[in-house]
């Protein structure tokens, strides 16, 4: 039996404590790194962006890994290679928890966007995860609730995509 499964994900996670530590600077090196990282997965990484204290990627999904695993590497893998690229940064790493929703093909271009606006829609202020999760389902003329969410939680943002988070 032969199918086409194709698995594009938006994932999001912070850096432990959200401190500030990406940089632009560090970005420009980050975002292809975890895309050669996510090639040697069979993988594909459509967009890659980051603001100071989070990362954001959009990609296309090797359907032998779980969503757990493919995180997992990716978390790892970079954090050993930010360490050994920059040494100071030693005491630093990524959160616990991560958030991942699929992405219908037709929001892959808002959704691409949306990470390449990082930057700007953040600035350099800290952002909280709960807001972060809130925002990205959000259209962008909406208000943004920005009381935290249950942990454990669940969101089907009615478009085919689902919003999960969980720490």
């Amino acid at each position: 039996m032969s199918g086409l499964i194709r698995v594009v994900l938006h994932i999001n996670f912070h850096t432990r404590d959200d401190v500030p530590w990406i940089t632009q600077e560090r970005e420009a090196e980050l975002v292809p790194f975890v895309a050669k990282l996510l090639q040697g997965l069979d993988c594909k990484l459509i967009q890659g962006g980051a603001a100071s204290s989070h990362i954001h990627l959009l990609l296309e999904m090797s359907p032998t890994l779980s969503i757990q695993e493919l995180v997992r590497r990716i978390k790892g893998a970079s954090s050993h290679w930010i360490h050994r690229r920059w040494p100071e940064l030693k005491e630093e790493g990524w959160q616990n928890g991560y958030a991942v929703h699929s992405v219908h093909p037709d929001g892959w271009d808002t959704v691409a966007r949306y990470i390449q606006r990082q930057r700007e829609h953040h600035g350099d202020a800290r952002v909280q995860r709960a807001d972060e999760a809130v925002d990205a389902l959000q259209r962008p003329d909406e208000a943004v609730d920005s009381s935290p969410p249950p942990s454990n939680l669940a969101i089907f943002d009615g478009s085919g995509g689902v919003f999960l988070r969980w720490e």
